[in-house]
């Protein structure tokens, strides 16, 4: 079994070293020869509580600028930009991304993530807002007004604390600004799909308060086409629909240098079908469903943070979030899962980050506070009552220390407790009455040695970390508890900027020992719903490599891609409720790849090309012949004409040549269902600002 594991990490060892020496020699052959040319951004990093630059970040980690954001087809959510990352999936429209072969929802889905008030496995965080799992998984985040989405690959438990062992997801929007701009943007596509939107920005007090306003509409029919004469949706709705606002306040009294405050209020409101499944044999996109699942959703949110840098190199930060969400799970039969939730979060963070020893000793000490109420109730052939509670606490630091111009370390520590309370009274009568508290020491540990100013190797070691919960089994109702899961993580990573900084490579090559995984089983109790609970996998282990590299030829011409090598297996699984030992991660893509290029053709017309391919994997953690997902090519392009610069007039086709794949395969009352990729869709649009 060892040689199974070594012979694909010596294998990637020995690509991130040609990555490594190639630059290396490509740098040494054309140093000083390049000029006159614009150099590529440099990304910024927050997710890890310190702004770093992508090179200075042992973790693996991919970032999407407002610019690359403008350039690509324009995407409605987060989740169509992270799919095709390397390592990244997305198994439909719907649901939550997949990172390293560990499911981002959580390990439960349908109505077991709904009993056993589940928790994600990745943060999505969005100026600070953690998003619930309803939120991640049924709802959307709006790349409107976005500053950056910072994508970070493997445990971030470290930093981002409790349900981000599989990694995070950081959305930072735009903040407001002393002068005074707007942008807007109106798009027309298939499926009658209609998207407007309009940001404003400007002083109220020169140079001390200053506003922000952004609002995003997006609507499209679905393109499921239900042929089932009996096909009635009831309350639920088959077509999408998003609204999203956000109002933000900065303010920096010139009578307190140093001083920063800022307030944001954000609005979202999302409706649509739990997944736009089709019907085996999934080429034509109909479906013989006779009802659809919807899940209207509605939050509110407000962020208050607070800022004081000081003269001597200390910056003080507070952040108190609340935020609200209403939840509805729509059936047409009543008393088949009908579902209301309402929940309230509350969170705290205070930390502060220092630099000392000129600028060699940098480091962060925080405490992180939060507790999520939930009050959820379900008629699923009886009514179903949930309390639930979830309180959290993490303290946590980082330091690092640059011991020569080239050696660096950098070490981390966490303590992280998390306590769930789950109240669950019964059609019967009866109770179930959870109460269990978890608790983890979460270290890490990076050292990096700079073979020349502009490369970097290293090596990285972190803990992550999920608590436990408790199942409800749908037929005997009996509840049934599962461990806290935990992982170490273990990587090698290269950074490059070459010629000029034309040129930037990244890597990463990671081995996860998972203990006590969280896996999902299904049963089928009849033919009209699953019961599913969670339990515990001794040991499970995942490996692979993360490459990615940008390429600007010269001020016109720019290509870029990534590529992901995965391989997962559950080692040691002796609950006799499923037989998952030996077995695949499901949804799991053993490898993947994208490339693009960005080409200004003149002054006024560029064109934007990308292709992302998807290896094989399975649906389900059995690892069935007939939920095997084959490879697929998704390609996009767009073409845009800008007579001037604040005005741009664009098009794009997104799943170019049609491809019909399945992404995902169920079983839906005995009958194979699943989602595909998206129909070829064509669009046409106008955005400008000024």
């Amino acid at each position: 079994m060892s040689i199974t594991i070594k012979r694909p990490l010596m294998q990637g060892a020995s690509a991130l070293s040609i990555l490594v020496a190639n630059a290396l020699s490509v740098q040494a052959q054309e140093a000083d020869t390049i000029s006159n040319f614009t150099v590529l951004e440099t990304l910024m990093v927050t997710g890890e509580r310190v702004e770093r630059s992508v090179f200075d970040t042992a973790s693996s980690v991919e970032v999407v600028s407002d610019e690359q954001l403008k350039k690509k087809a324009p995407g409605k959510s987060v989740k169509e930009i992270v799919d095709g990352m390397a390592n990244v999936h997305m198994p439909g429209d719907t649901g939550a991304p997949v990172i390293r072969g560990q499911a981002t929802e959580g390990p439960n889905r349908g109505v077991g993530a709904f009993t056993a008030g589940t928790v994600p496995r990745a943060t999505l965080n969005v100026d600070g807002r953690y998003l619930s799992f309803n939120e991640l998984y049924f709802g959307t985040s709006s790349l409107w007004d976005v500053e950056s989405v910072e994508v970070f690959r493997g445990p971030q438990t470290t930093s981002q604390g409790a349900n981000s062992i599989a990694g995070a997801i950081i959305v930072n929007t735009k903040d407001p600004t002393f002068t005074p701009e707007a942008a807007y943007q109106v798009i027309y596509g298939s499926n009658n799909m209609k998207r407007a939107s309009v940001a404003f920005s400007g002083p109220i007090i020169e140079d001390e308060l200053a506003a922000r306003l952004a609002l995003d509409y997006f609507d499209r029919d679905t393109y499921v086409d239900f042929v089932n004469p009996a096909f009635d949706p009831g309350d639920a709705e088959t077509d999408i629909l998003i609204r999203n606002g956000r109002f933000k306040l900065l303010w920096t009294p010139s009578s307190v240098p140093g001083l920063e405050a800022k307030l944001t209020y954000s609005h979202s409101e999302s409706n649509g079908p739990q997944a736009e499944s089709v019907s085996f044999p999934f080429d034509n996109w109909e479906s013989t469903a006779d009802a659809v699942v919807g899940w209207p959703i509605k939050s509110d949110a407000v962020i208050a943070d607070v800022s004081y840098e000081m003269d001597n190199g200390i910056t003080l930060f507070n952040q108190f979030q609340y935020s609200q969400a209403d939840i509805e799970r729509r059936y047409r039969i009543a008393n088949l899962g009908t579902v209301t939730l309402d929940q309230t979060d509350v969170s705290n963070e205070t930390r502060a980050t220092f630099e000392a020893m000129d600028g060699r000793l940098t480091g962060v000490l925080g405490l992180f506070a939060r507790q999520v109420v939930s009050d959820e109730y379900m008629n699923l052939l009886g009514d179903y009552d949930f309390d639930d509670t979830k309180t959290s606490l993490g303290v946590y630091s980082e330091l690092t220390y640059d011991i020569t111009d080239r050696w660096s370390v950098t070490g981390g520590l966490r303590y992280q407790y998390d306590k769930v309370e789950r109240l669950i009274a019964l059609p019967t009568g009866s109770t179930h009455d959870y109460q269990e508290n978890f608790g983890a020491l979460l270290p890490k540990l990076s050292v990096s040695y700079k073979v020349t100013p502009d490369i970097v190797i290293g090596g990285l070691v972190s803990r992550g970390y999920n608590p436990g919960g408790v199942s409800l089994r749908s037929r005997t109702n009996i509840a049934v508890p599962f461990q806290q899961e935990t992982a170490w993580n273990y990587e090698l990573f290269g950074r490059a900027n070459l010629l000029d900084d034309r040129l930037t490579l990244t890597g990463n090559l990671f081995y996860t020992d998972h203990r006590d995984a969280q896996r999902n089983v299904i049963n089928f109790i009849s033919s009209v719903f699953p019961e599913s609970v969670t339990v515990n996998a001794e040991r499970a282990r995942s490996y692979g490599l993360e490459v990615g590299g940008t390429y600007r030829f010269n001020d016109a011409f720019q290509i870029y891609g990534s590529a992901g090598l995965l391989r997962t297996e559950v080692v040691e699984f002796t609950n006799s409720a499923a037989d998952f030992e030996g077995k695949e991660f499901e949804r799991s893509p053993r490898y993947s790849f994208s490339i693009g290029a960005n080409w200004d053709i003149t002054e006024q017309w560029a064109v934007n090309a990308d292709l992302r391919h998807v290896g094989s994997y399975f649906s389900n953690s059995e690892n069935d012949p007939q939920f095997k997902i084959e490879p697929y090519t998704v390609a996009n392009a767009q073409v845009s004409y800008k007579p001037r610069d604040e005005f741009e007039v664009f098009g794009y086709v997104k799943n170019i040549f049609n491809d019909t794949s399945p992404t995902s395969i169920s079983n839906f009352r005995g009958s194979l269902s699943g989602s595909v990729v998206r129909p070829r869709e064509f669009g046409i649009g106008v955005r400008g600002q000024f």
